[in-house]
C-alpha cells in the first residue's frame, strides 16, 4: 500500500520543495551491490545529497519503520516537514526477500525502503542498477535471486493512494 498525504501551509511548503529540488545536484553511486555486480547510491550518499538543500530551506525529513498489517510487510513513514508547519507524508512497503526473516530481513527492507523514498520524494538522480536488473529478469519470467512468485502480482494492484489533511 501506498500513501501520500499534504496538510498545513501548503503553499510556503511547496515553494520549499521546488527550492530544495533546485539545489540537490545528484548523488555518488558509492556502494557496490557484489550479486549484481553493480553500483548504487546507498542511504548514507542519498542522506547526504538531500540534507543541506533541506535544512537551507526550512524543512526537514523524518522516517519512521512499521509494519504494513494489511500486506503483512515492512514499511516507511516519511514526513517531510517545512518550519511553517506544512508537512508531506509518504508510506511505502514492500515484502521481505524469500527467507528474508528476523531482524537482518526487516532491517534490510527498511533500508531500502528509506533509500527509495527519500531519493523518489526529493527527486534525487541516481541511476537504479540493482533493482533494473530483478525487474529485467522479472519481466523475462524469471524470479529475480530472492524473489518468490508471492511478489509477482502487478504494482497496480498492491498501491492504494489516499489523501488526509491530518498527520
Amino acid at each position: 500500500m501506498a500513501v501520500f498525504e499534504f496538510g498545513g501551509d501548503l503553499p510556503l511548503l511547496f515553494k520549499a520543495i521546488i527550492q530544495s529540488h533546485k539545489d540537490i545536484v545528484g548523488v555518488t553511486k558509492s556502494s557496490v551491490n557484489d550479486f549484481y555486480s553493480s553500483r548504487f547510491a546507498d542511504l548514507t550518499a542519498v542522506m547526504q545529497a538531500v540534507r543541506k538543500p533541506l535544512n537551507d530551506n526550512g524543512l526537514t525529513l523524518v522516517q519512521a519503520p512499521g509494519w504494513d498489517h494489511t500486506a503483512g510487510q515492512p514499511m516507511v513513514t516519511s514526513a517531510l516537514i517545512h518550519e511553517s508547519g506544512g508537512w508531506l507524508r509518504a508510506e511505502a512497503s514492500s515484502p521481505m526477500a524469500k527467507g528474508g526473516v528476523g531482524p537482518q530481513g526487516f532491517g534490510s527492507v527498511i533500508s531500502y525502503l528509506r533509500r527509495y523514498s527519500v531519493a523518489a520524494i526529493m527527486q534525487v538522480p541516481q541511476f537504479d542498477d540493482d533493482a533494473e536488473l530483478a525487474q529485467a529478469k522479472f519481466r523475462q519470467g524469471q524470479a529475480a535471486p530472492g524473489v518468490g512468485a508471492e511478489n509477482s502480482a502487478s504494482p497496480a494492484s498492491q498501491t492504494n493512494v489516499t489523501t488526509d489533511s491530518t498527520l
